[in-house]
């Protein structure tokens, strides 16, 4: 099957994006590798900050698309009640879990993508941040209050980053835990990994002692 050039450019970008970065890649590195002039570039994306804000909307839209259709499929069978925890979050990481892996196994360049967009820091990812998740933001952030209705806002604020970080950690690490631990069954199996994840975030929403602060004096003389 030919390749457009559109799909060819915005293919190299991921790849060179994943190894090196938004500021560290140039359109030079892209036209280079893509085998194209940067008028092909222009006349596509109009600009840097296009061509990767399209390469991000192909990647991350879908998924998202997904988790909203599977939070609206949950609130369907709910009759409009809150959801448990499960169902939430199950709506979160399934389309994650489904986009970084293929028939041979890990898609790489997504992984790579992944964690480049978590380590780096500037005013473009700020944009792309506020375009792809503000809708994702909006509507699973209220479910989660409704599921939760006594936990403080704040408190809320902070077992969701953990969360999220967590979700985000696993993902991107989950090709290496059978070189970490190979005695682990299904240690390569995606969705065995989503679930347990799952049954980690949710006891760690619901734990009274999470968001307790330790005393640090006490600690120390208990020591």
């Amino acid at each position: 099957m030919t390749v457009s050039t559109k799909d060819r450019i915005l293919a190299v970008t991921e790849d060179l994006f994943g190894q090196h970065g938004f500021s560290a890649t140039t359109l030079r590195d892209v036209t280079d590798r893509a085998g194209v002039n940067l008028a092909s570039v222009n006349y596509h994306f109009g600009s840097k900050e296009a061509l990767f804000m399209e390469m991000l909307r192909r990647r991350i839209e879908p998924i998202n698309r997904k988790r909203i259709e599977l939070l609206d499929e949950a609130l369907r069978r709910s009759g409009g009640a809150p959801l448990s925890l499960e169902a939430i979050w199950d709506a979160i990481l399934r389309p994650l879990g489904e986009a970084v892996t293929t028939t041979d196994g890990f898609d790489e360049k997504f992984l790579r993508l992944i964690s480049q967009s978590l380590v780096e820091r500037n005013e473009f990812f700020e944009t792309a941040h506020q375009q792809f998740f503000t809708e994702f933001k909006e509507r699973f952030s209220p479910e989660l209050a409704r599921s939760l209705p006594k936990m403080d806002p704040q408190e809320m604020t902070w077992r969701v980053y953990f969360s999220f970080s967590a979700m985000l950690g696993a993902i991107i690490q989950h090709q290496k835990i059978g070189r970490w631990f190979p005695f682990l069954e299904n240690r390569g199996n995606v969705d065995n990994m989503i679930d347990r994840l799952i049954n980690f975030i949710v006891a760690g929403l619901t734990n009274s002692r999470v968001g307790e602060v330790p005393n640090r004096e006490e600690a120390e003389v208990r020591s």
